[in-house]
C-alpha cells in the first residue's frame, strides 16, 4: 500500500510539471465544467434586485485549489446565449462548517515510536486549531461514539479544549461503530444550516466492522446529495488495502463518492493539514450584471472565465423569471375641477383659476421586481399632454389654461421602465366647469375695433325698436274695441278646454290642469312628461337664461317615452340637454320601472336633484303625478298621461232607527 501511495504522489507531481511546462498553471482551455483539469460551477442565482442579477459561482484550479485572484474583466455572464458584462465582482469568504468525527476504538491506542496514534492525531489537530487565530469564519463541531461534544463553534480555543478532553478517554473500553459518522452527517445535512457555508466531515476511524458495510453507501448518498464532502483518516497498517480489500474499498468509496479523499495513517506518516480540505470550501464569488429579460419564462445562466489563455465555461443553470410591465394607477383623481374668476392681488386683473392641476399616480410592480422608470406620460383625450423623463415620475402638472368652457375630458397615464416595458392605465373622466365671464368683459367689447361693431349693432337695434313701436300703436287702436268687448261681463266668452285624447277635464272627473292643444299633441305618445315650471323664485325659480334641447320640444316639455331618460348639460352624454350653469354634464336619470312607474336618480351632480324641495337620495325617488322636480335650479312638474283618479267623497242614505 505504501508503494501505491508513492505512485499516486508521483503522478500528481508529473501532472503539475506538464501543466507548468505548457505555459503556466492556468494555461489551458476548458469548455466543460466537468473536465478534470479545472472547474467553474454556478452555485446560486439571485433575482431579488431584478433587473440586477446576482450569480454565485466557484472556480477551482486543476489541483482542486480555489482561484482567488479573479477580476471583473475576467468574468462574463451568458444569459440564454447572450453575453452580458459583469458590473461588479466580489470574493466572499463565508467559511466552512467542519465536523470532526472520531470512531473511538482500541485500534487508535496502538503505539508507534512510543506514541499512540490517537495522541498523534489529537496533536496534529491541536496545532491546526492554534493556527486559526483568536476567531475565524469557520464553524467546527466534534462528534464521538457517544454523541456531539461540540456544535458549530467559531472559537479555535474551544476546539482545542474539546480535542484535549478526548485524550482522557480509555480507548480500550470503546467499541467501533458508525454513531460518530451518522451524527456528523445528520448535523451537516440539517436544514437549519447556513446555505452560504459549505459542509465537510473529517472521519477518523479504523477499518469498519463487516456488519456496518451496508450502512456506508446510504450515509455517503445522503452526504453527497447535500454537497457534504467526507475526508477519511483511516487508521490501520500499510497493508490494509491488500489484507482487507472489502473493508478498505468500502471506506474509500465513502470518501470519493462525496468529493472527499482517503488518507491511510499507520502512525509514521505526516498527517495532512485540514486547511487543505477547507480552503476550497471557504470561498465563493458573487457577480452582478444587468439583465435584459423582458418576459416571463425560464432562462439558462452560465459563467465564462477568461484570463490570458485560460477559458472556462460552467454548465448552464436554469432560472425562472416572472416579468410584467409596471402598472400605473391614479391616486385620488379629481372627478370635477371648477375654474372661477379671481383677481390677482398685485395687478387686480381677473383670471380663471386654477391654471395648473397636479395629477398623482402610484406605480405597482405586480411581478414583485421593483425597478427604475425611464418615463411617465399623461394623455388628455388620447393626446400626449405631459411627459416626465426624470424624477418625479409620479406627479404630472396638467396645464388647463386653454380650457375656458365647461367640458369633459378623459385622462390616462403610461409608464415605461428601464427594460422598455410600457403599460397604460384605465381612462378617467374629468368634468371641468368654467364660470361665465363677469362684467369686465364689457370693457373688452367696447375697446378697439370692437367699438365700431358694437355701435353698428346698437344702431340696428334702435331702428328695430322704432319700427316695432309704430306697429304697436296701430295694433293698440285696432284692439281697443275688442278689449272693451272682452272686459264686458255680458259679452265675455266662456273658453272650453278639451283634451284631444280623452275629452274635457270636467268630463273625466279630474282637476288636473289642461294644457294648450299644441303642447299636448306633441306628447300624445308619451306615458309621462316633465313640464317646465315658470320662474317662481326660490329654489325652483332661478331659471332665466336656461334652455332645453332639442328645441322641437313643445312648450319646454320633455316626454318620458324611453326606458331611461338622461338629463344634463353635455349633449353627448344625455338625451335632453339643459343649458344652465347649475346643471352638471350628466345630472340625473329617470328610469321606467317594471311596474310602470318612473324612478328619478341623481347622477353625482354638484347642485343636486330635488323632488318637492327634498334632495333625491342615492337609491332614487319614485315620482308621483304632480311632483315638483328640480334639476339644479331648472324646475319641472311631473305629469302622467293617465293620472290616477282622485278619490271622491261617497254619500249614502242613512236611515236612523226610530
Amino acid at each position: 500500500m505504501h508503494c501505491k501511495q508513492r505512485i499516486r504522489t508521483a503522478r500528481s507531481l508529473l501532472l503539475l510539471t506538464v501543466v507548468i511546462m505548457s505555459g503556466g498553471l492556468f494555461a489551458f482551455k476548458q469548455v466543460s465544467a466537468q473536465d478534470a483539469v479545472g472547474k467553474v460551477e454556478v452555485t446560486s442565482i439571485n433575482s431579488d434586485s431584478f433587473p440586477s442579477m446576482g450569480v454565485a459561482f466557484e472556480v477551482h484550479d486543476p489541483l482542486g485549489g480555489f482561484v482567488t485572484d479573479l477580476k471583473a474583466e475576467n468574468v462574463q455572464i451568458h444569459e440564454d446565449g447572450e453575453t452580458r458584462p459583469v458590473s461588479s465582482l466580489e470574493l466572499l469568504k463565508p467559511g466552512a462548517q467542519f465536523t470532526i468525527a472520531f470512531n473511538l476504538s482500541p485500534e487508535l491506542s496502538n503505539r508507534f515510536a512510543g506514541t499512540t496514534r490517537m495522541e498523534n492525531i489529537l496533536a496534529r489537530l491541536g496545532v491546526w486549531a492554534g493556527s486559526q487565530g483568536a476567531s475565524t469564519s469557520d464553524l467546527v463541531s466534534l462528534a464521538t461514539n457517544t454523541g456531539l461534544q461540540l456544535i458549530r463553534s467559531d472559537s479555535p480555543q474551544e476546539w482545542k479544549t474539546a480535542l484535549n478532553d478526548l485524550a482522557a478517554i480509555d480507548l480500550l473500553g470503546e467499541q467501533s461503530n458508525l454513531n460518530a459518522l451518522t451524527r456528523a452527517v445528520d448535523l451537516a445535512t440539517d436544514a437549519s444550516t447556513d446555505g452560504a457555508m459549505k459542509q465537510a466531515v473529517l472521519y477518523v476511524t479504523p477499518l469498519p466492522n463487516a456488519s456496518t458495510l451496508k450502512a456506508l453507501p446510504n450515509l455517503a448518498e445522503r452526504a453527497a446529495s447535500q454537497g457534504v464532502s467526507i475526508f477519511v483518516w483511516l487508521v490501520g497498517s500499510t497493508s490494509s488495502a491488500s489484507s482487507s480489500p472489502e473493508l478498505y474499498t468500502a471506506v474509500e468509496n465513502l470518501a470519493t463518492s462525496t468529493g472527499g479523499s482517503l488518507f491511510l495513517y499507520s502512525g509514521q506518516e505526516a498527517l495532512p493539514d485540514p486547511d487543505g480540505y477547507l480552503n476550497p470550501l471557504r470561498y465563493s464569488y458573487r457577480a452582478f450584471y444587468d439583465s435584459e429579460i423582458q418576459a416571463s419564462g425560464s432562462y439558462d445562466i452560465s459563467v465564462e472565465i477568461q484570463r490570458g489563455d485560460l477559458e472556462w465555461v460552467s454548465q448552464s443553470r436554469p432560472v425562472f423569471m416572472n416579468v410584467l410591465a409596471p402598472n400605473p394607477i391614479f391616486l385620488s383623481p379629481p372627478s370635477m375641477i371648477e375654474r372661477s374668476w379671481r383677481e390677482a392681488s398685485e395687478t387686480g386683473e381677473a383670471t380663471l383659476q386654477p391654471e395648473i392641476v397636479d395629477i398623482q399616480i402610484v406605480v405597482e410592480f405586480s411581478d414583485g421586481h421593483q425597478r427604475p422608470l425611464r418615463a411617465s406620460r399623461l394623455f388628455v383625450d388620447a393626446e400626449l399632454a405631459v411627459e416626465n423623463t426624470s424624477e418625479p415620475f409620479d406627479v404630472f402638472q396638467w396645464d388647463i389654461r386653454s380650457i375656458d368652457t365647461t367640458s369633459r375630458h378623459v385622462l390616462s397615464v403610461e409608464v415605461e421602465d428601464t427594460l422598455g416595458l410600457t403599460r397604460r392605465s384605465i381612462d378617467m373622466p374629468v368634468d371641468i366647469t368654467v364660470e361665465p365671464a363677469n362684467g369686465e368683459s364689457l370693457k373688452t367689447i367696447l375697446s378697439g375695433q370692437n367699438l365700431l361693431i358694437f355701435g353698428g349693432i346698437l344702431a340696428a337695434g334702435a331702428v328695430l325698436v322704432l319700427a316695432l313701436g309704430l306697429l304697436g300703436r296701430k295694433a293698440q287702436r285696432q284692439g281697443a274695441a275688442s278689449r272693451r268687448a272682452y272686459q264686458d261681463p255680458l259679452t265675455q266668452p266662456v273658453p272650453q278646454h278639451r283634451d284631444s285624447r280623452k275629452g274635457s277635464a270636467a268630463q273625466q272627473g279630474s282637476n288636473r290642469p289642461t294644457w294648450p292643444r299644441y303642447a299636448i299633441s306633441s306628447l300624445s305618445s308619451a306615458p309621462a312628461w316633465l313640464l317646465r315650471v315658470p320662474d317662481t323664485g326660490g329654489m325652483a325659480g332661478t331659471t332665466s337664461g336656461s334652455r332645453i334641447s332639442p328645441a322641437s320640444n313643445p312648450a319646454s316639455a320633455i316626454p318620458l317615452s324611453r326606458r331611461e331618460t338622461r338629463l344634463g348639460s353635455d349633449e353627448k352624454a344625455v338625451n335632453y340637454k339643459l343649458s344652465s350653469a347649475t346643471v352638471s354634464s350628466l345630472h340625473a336619470r329617470i328610469t321606467q320601472t317594471a311596474g310602470g312607474g318612473f324612478l328619478i336618480q341623481d347622477a353625482g351632480s354638484v347642485a343636486g336633484t330635488w323632488v318637492n324641495y327634498a334632495p333625491v337620495p342615492a337609491k332614487g325617488v319614485l315620482l308621483q303625478h304632480g311632483d315638483l322636480v328640480q334639476i339644479g335650479k331648472v324646475a319641472f312638474r311631473f305629469e302622467l298621461a293617465n293620472p290616477p283618479e282622485e278619490r271622491q267623497p261617497h254619500v249614502s242614505d242613512r236611515q236612523e232607527n226610530p
